[in-house]
């Protein structure tokens, strides 16, 4: 439901509203929404994820290589290594390992490093605006549209330090 007016804002009666389409509440909702002490997660931080999955493969297409390539084979080496000096130390052979043992030497897959670090940057995200948003004494949508970067001057953040 899209809380665009004040005829439904009133019927909202939850202590989280999570957005998940882009422009869901108006400015009015929102407002209301605030001096009810309703937390309210914007679109722009619930719906970041398909974005920041692009920007990683737009990244990925740039240098024509897999993110993981590079040192897939160092690491897949290293472990392996690391294995047979432990199973030695411990008066095993490393022959005897599991099927799913060689699996954990071989590191992570391409698709399992794109995942790991859409997590990291999207928690990162997450992470520095709600604490943001708490030391300012602003909400999650005030936070976000003073910290976006401006594309004419190119500053990081025009929080206001008296917000």
């Amino acid at each position: 439901m899209c809380i665009r007016d004040r005829f439904n804002v009133g019927r909202i009666q939850c202590k989280v509203l999570i957005e998940a389409a882009q422009g869901c509440t108006s400015w009015l909702a929102d407002f209301v929404l605030n001096k009810k002490n309703i937390f309210i997660m914007p679109d722009l931080l619930t719906t970041n994820g398909s974005i920041t999955a692009s920007y990683f493969e737009w990244l990925r297409n740039l240098e024509h290589v897999r993110s993981g390539l590079m040192m897939k084979k160092w690491t897949e080496k290293g472990a392996y290594l690391l294995t047979k000096k432990a199973a030695q130390v411990f008066g095993k052979r490393v022959e005897d390992l599991t099927d799913e043992d060689i699996q954990s030497l071989k590191g992570p897959r391409e698709h399992e490093i794109t995942i790991l670090a859409i997590e990291e940057s999207l928690h990162t995200a997450l992470r520095e605006t709600l604490d943001l948003s708490e030391s300012a004494k602003v909400n999650l949508r005030t936070c976000l549209l003073y910290t976006s970067p401006s594309p004419r001057d190119r500053q990081k953040s025009r929080m206001p330090s008296s917000a």
